[in-house]
């Protein structure tokens, strides 16, 4: 069970994603952030100056997991996508605020199982920038299509999917 810190972030991104579609949304996402941190009595630590500058939701795809299995596809359909396997850790935000004018740049990440049924998973794929965003109509219905039957055939209609969240703080 989740320590209270996270059920709310876990009740606040999920709200939030609920709304918009969080991918590239950091500036929403860091809010969320900032707010949960106010509640828990955290917000302080950052000082006043501090703000999370970035803020990242992404699925880790693991060997035979949900994930992984569908960035195969994803790579079948469309193999040059270059965000296959990414970690959710994204040294480039860090480096990039380093060579700001900015102080006590920090980060921290931390795992948590997000449930998801086959439709919710095939949907979040579907506006994923390897599929949605690369693919030709057709080609996202048949691979919608293949997506489906490798979700019937190795996953229970209920299924938890791990996701990294990756956040960086900095004080002007």
């Amino acid at each position: 069970m989740p320590n209270p810190f996270v059920k709310r972030w876990l009740q606040r991104t999920s709200a939030a994603c609920e709304r918009d579609s969080f991918q590239n949304d950091c500036a929403r996402l860091a809010h969320e952030i900032q707010l949960i941190l106010d509640e828990a009595g955290m917000g302080d630590g950052f000082e006043t100056a501090s703000k999370p500058k970035s803020a990242n939701f992404c699925y880790l795809p693991l060997t035979n997991s949900v994930a992984g299995r569908t960035e195969e596809l994803i790579l079948k359909h469309n193999p040059g996508w270059s965000k296959a396997y990414e970690s959710g850790i994204f040294e480039g935000q860090v480096r990039d605020l380093d060579r700001g004018e900015l102080h006590r740049v920090e980060s921290f990440s931390y795992v948590e199982s997000v449930p998801f049924t086959h439709e919710g998973w095939r949907g979040r794929i579907r506006a994923c920038n390897g599929v949605g965003a690369a693919l030709a109509p057709a080609k996202i219905d048949l691979f919608d299509r293949e997506l489906a039957a490798l979700l019937a055939s190795e996953f229970p209609d209920e299924m938890k999917i791990p996701h990294r969240v990756f956040v960086v703080t900095a004080r002007t």
